[in-house]
């Protein structure tokens, strides 16, 4: 990666994306305290600090590493054509019912005064955990990609690493990140609909 691509992508990554998470945390919380603007809440600012902050980490440790890796998310090579019908209507059924999770995770944690904030730090660390084994499955395997298909180049079939313990990594590697999300931000409601697009990938 060139020095601009690096700059690019951490301030995609600093400013963009933060931008776009302080936007879906904030719908529910100005709903909820209409007419007024909400406070920005303790799970707030762990969130909007913590997760660009292991992003940036992800990305740069890939860009040395994995630099396939990156560029493929970059690029878009993978067209939805390569998903089947089932995949689609999951992705479509997955990403409603993670909206619908980050608004009532907002809702209810604007106002966290009684959120023990032992809970923002688990949250945490369970998305940093599973952010720190995503970087592992790409490391290991640089075909890694949402929707399994033949890519150009010496795609093999990879037994190693985390694909030596469990048969789908990345999958797995989803669970602790959806489960900790709301409880970073400041809320256990808002983990229900975070289980049950984890209970929708395993079926």
């Amino acid at each position: 990666f060139k020095l601009i691509e690096k700059i690019r992508l951490t301030l995609f990554a600093c400013i963009l994306y933060p931008a776009g998470l302080a936007v879906l945390m904030l719908v529910g919380a100005s709903i909820r305290t209409m007419p007024h603007f909400p406070t920005l809440w303790y799970g707030f600012w762990v969130t909007e600090i913590g997760i660009p902050a292991m992003l940036v980490a992800t990305l740069h440790v890939l860009m040395h590493k994995q630099p396939r890796i990156v560029r493929i998310r970059m690029s878009k090579i993978v067209p939805s054509e390569k998903e089947s019908a089932a995949e689609q209507k999951f992705h479509k059924h997955a990403t409603l019912l993670f909206l619908v999770g980050m608004f009532i995770t907002s809702y209810d944690a604007v106002d966290s005064s009684q959120y023990p904030r032992i809970w923002n730090w688990i949250g945490f660390t369970a998305m940093a955990l599973s952010y720190a084994f995503l970087t592992w499955v790409f490391l290991a395997n640089k075909f890694a990609a949402r929707v399994v298909y033949v890519q150009p180049g010496e795609h093999l079939l990879i037994t190693t690493g985390p694909y030596a313990i469990v048969r789908h990594p990345m999958y797995m590697s989803m669970i602790p990140c959806f489960c900790g999300f709301p409880l970073c931000i400041g809320s256990f409601w808002g983990v229900i609909p975070m289980v049950m697009i984890m209970i929708m990938l395993a079926f």
